[in-house]
């Protein structure tokens, strides 16, 4: 990755087939994430593009640059127990640097 992760994060990527990932624990708001990302990926000459859902909220970004795309997303993934109830994991910021 050519810039540091959000708030320092040491993160050791899994790369394969032309695409590097990365994930780790989100330490504050999706919108102070997205904001860190935007800014950092436009310093370093990243085409920027928030992805939003229908209410208008920003779901992820998008980055372009030399045939290369840039992916953030804020994730928080709630599941269903066996039991029958409902349990939300903390936040994850993944990260994705594909050249597709």
């Amino acid at each position: 990755m050519e810039f540091p992760q959000y708030k320092g994060q040491e993160i050791e990527p899994d790369t394969f087939e032309g695409l590097c990932v990365a994930r780790f624990p989100a330490t504050a708001p999706k919108e102070e994430v997205f904001a860190y990302y935007s800014e950092k990926l436009r310093e370093n000459g990243w085409e920027v593009e928030p992805q939003q859902d229908p209410e208008g909220t920003i779901v992820a970004l998008n980055g372009r640059r030399d045939g290369h795309r840039y992916r953030v997303e804020y994730q928080r993934v709630t599941r269903t127990t066996p039991e029958g109830s409902t349990k939300t994991r903390d936040p994850t910021v993944f990260v994705s640097v594909s050249n597709r």
